[in-house]
């Protein structure tokens, strides 16, 4: 396909169906295996639809399901992309016909069971996955408040909240953050009628998220290859999912129930405000950075002792982000962070984030109007 063209999965029949979505990042004996075993569980089920993005780089995945084809009792379509793009990035590009649900399987994960939507599923509603994240940690209910937001992405979501998010990813200028499993399953839980989809288990690989440390570092390097740059970091990261979230609930909003908006804005503002621990560490951080640090390697560097510039840099960098966080916690409502996107983020030389800056200011600013 082109790479400005999307494709949209008509529904022959009419009636409820799923579409499966598959991105592929990984090669070799092991990740064949892994199609094979993606070919068989969509054989044994209902799909109307496979959708491959293939990220391996030299089409390989591509190569290997164009051979199986004829072995797969559905319709195949493969998106070839860059493997540098971001995962969600990638996704725009799938639309969907009425009466359509989409659901994603990762190729670092592994999953059994029956595929398929019940033949009497409704427009709003989204079918959730019996999802296990290690040997302790599983969701069955539907109304569980520690399911992680990937719950939803490996969930079957119905083709209207499918197709806008896909519109919410362009409105941003086509790019959008890792953190966008967090954006789809706040609007598409207020959206939906929660189903179960009792049949099918999904392992889920949180190799990212098993320490606190690797969390922090996966978080940080998905900010910096967002285009964060030097203010990359674990609470930048947050703050975006923050501002994401609210933009959305301006972008859905026609197809969210009343009074739902203002009740999830508001628990949105009150679960961002870190604990006054952390609060003062970043105050203290940026204290200690900007008034001793960045002016004593400024000496040091004006004496001419060049070896010890990269400190001086580092603390430069720090201070200028600690700056910017303290700042977004200030912004606690959203006139303030109207206000705050205008004074700190319009402007700032990040090319890639522009039109996410201004997407931000558009959408909250709608939001502020909504709500009084």
């Amino acid at each position: 396909m082109q790479e400005s063209s999307c494709i949209k999965i008509l529904n022959r029949s009419g009636l409820p169906n799923l579409v499966i979505l598959f991105p592929v990042t990984r090669v070799g004996l092991n990740a064949k295996k892994r199609w094979s075993s993606l070919i068989s569980t969509i054989n044994a089920s209902k799909v109307s639809a496979l959708v491959i993005i293939d990220k391996t780089g030299k089409g390989e995945a591509r190569e290997f399901f164009n051979a199986h084809v004829k072995e797969l009792n559905t319709r195949l379509y493969v998106i070839e992309r860059n493997p540098l793009e971001p995962i969600f990035d990638s996704q725009k590009y799938v639309l969907l016909d009425e009466m359509l649900w989409i659901q994603q399987l990762h190729d670092d994960d592994t999953w059994d069971g029956y595929l398929c939507v019940p033949s009497g599923a409704e427009k709003s509603d989204l079918f959730l996955v019996q999802f296990h994240m290690d040997a302790t940690f599983s969701v069955t209910q539907t109304n569980d408040e520690k399911a992680p937001p990937a719950r939803v992405i490996f969930s079957a979501i119905p083709a209207h909240v499918w197709n806008r998010f896909s519109a919410f990813i362009f409105a941003q200028g086509g790019h959008v953050a890792g953190s966008m499993d967090s954006t789809l399953s706040t609007v598409a839980l207020i959206i939906c009628n929660l189903k179960p989809l009792p049949n099918f288990n999904y392992f889920y690989s949180a190799r990212h998220w098993s320490r606190r440390s690797e969390a922090d570092s996966h978080l940080k390097s998905l900010s910096f290859n967002d285009g964060w740059s030097d203010l990359s970091s674990t609470e930048v990261a947050i703050l975006n999912r923050l501002y994401d979230n609210l933009s959305a609930l301006n972008f859905f909003s026609d197809l969210i129930p009343n009074g739902k908006i203002l009740e999830v804005q508001n628990l949105l503002l009150s679960s961002y405000r870190p604990r006054l621990a952390k609060q003062l560490q970043l105050i203290l951080s940026f204290a200690l950075a900007n008034y001793f640090l960045v002016p004593f390697f400024k000496v040091i560097n004006w004496v001419g002792i060049r070896s010890l510039r990269s400190m001086g840099l580092l603390c430069e960098k720090s201070a200028k982000r600690n700056r910017l966080l303290i700042k977004s916690i200030k912004a606690d409502s959203l006139p303030k962070i109207i206000l705050f996107i205008e004074d700190n983020l319009s402007g700032q030389a990040m090319p890639k984030l522009a039109a996410r800056f201004d997407f931000w200011h558009r959408e909250i600013s709608a939001l502020k109007k909504i709500n009084g």
